[in-house]
């Protein structure tokens, strides 16, 4: 069996599963025989809806086309690593030593894929990270790959869509600095809209827990930005 098959089969259905026409699979005989496939993912916390979505596009791709090319059914090995990256790591050792999957999907953030990245040469099994962005993701093994966009492709065009289309020429940047990705985003977007001759007029960085919005929207308001750009987690903006 061809990890490549495995890969477009499970990844390429998951995300666009309902954008796509499908038509009708040309009958396959079953071979007899299942093929491991580890999930690493969030399955309980407050990111557990990630993981639950990834796995339900997962299962309904399954349901359209049971068997790969060569007959092998899929037999999904789910792992909850609660979008924590020392979990995620043993998440690894687990699926690898004790299920020996063939492969590994991650249905997590930048922070959980990184972790595993930096260990994925230990393990030598193929790991695609489905919503990780963060370009340093593939740089550690050649068995880890990205299945989207990264962060500088993102945060670049993000930039230059303000700047040039938008005309906007001052922007306030509101982040969290504990998450690589958030972070890779404001410094990639600055970087990139300032090269633009743009302004950054504030950056704001979200550490505790609660914050006085009001307030620090109303500092912000005194620089006049044209745009409040927000690379942070929804739940760090609820108000209550």
């Amino acid at each position: 069996m061809k990890i490549s098959h495995l890969f477009v089969l499970l990844g390429m259905l998951a995300i666009f599963l309902w954008f796509m026409e499908h038509e009708r699979a040309q009958k396959i005989t079953p071979s007899g025989s299942k093929i491991k496939v580890g999930i690493i993912a969030p399955f309980s916390g407050d990111a557990q809806g990630k993981g639950m979505r990834g796995l339900r596009g997962i299962k309904i791709s399954q349901a359209l086309q049971p068997y790969l090319d060569n007959g092998d059914a899929i037999e999904l090995i789910e792992v909850d690593n609660q979008e924590n990256p020392k979990k995620s790591i043993e998440a690894l050792r687990v699926l690898t030593e004790e299920h020996k999957v063939a492969a590994i999907l991650m249905f997590s953030g930048s922070d959980s894929a990184l972790a595993v990245a930096k260990v994925a040469d230990n393990y030598k099994t193929p790991i695609l990270a489905l919503f990780a962005s963060h370009p340093d993701i593939t740089k550690f093994s050649s068995f880890v790959n990205q299945f989207n966009f990264d962060d500088t492709f993102q945060a670049s065009v993000a930039a230059l869509y303000v700047r040039d289309e938008l005309l906007i020429d001052k922007v306030a940047i509101m982040t969290q600095p504990d998450n690589v990705h958030f972070s890779y985003l404001t410094n990639k977007f600055s970087e990139q809209f300032i090269a633009a001759d743009g302004e950054i007029t504030d950056t704001i960085y979200l550490i505790e827990n609660k914050h006085d919005f009001v307030n620090i929207l109303g500092e912000m308001k005194k620089s006049d930005p044209g745009l409040l750009y927000l690379p942070v987690d929804i739940d760090n903006l609820v108000v209550g």
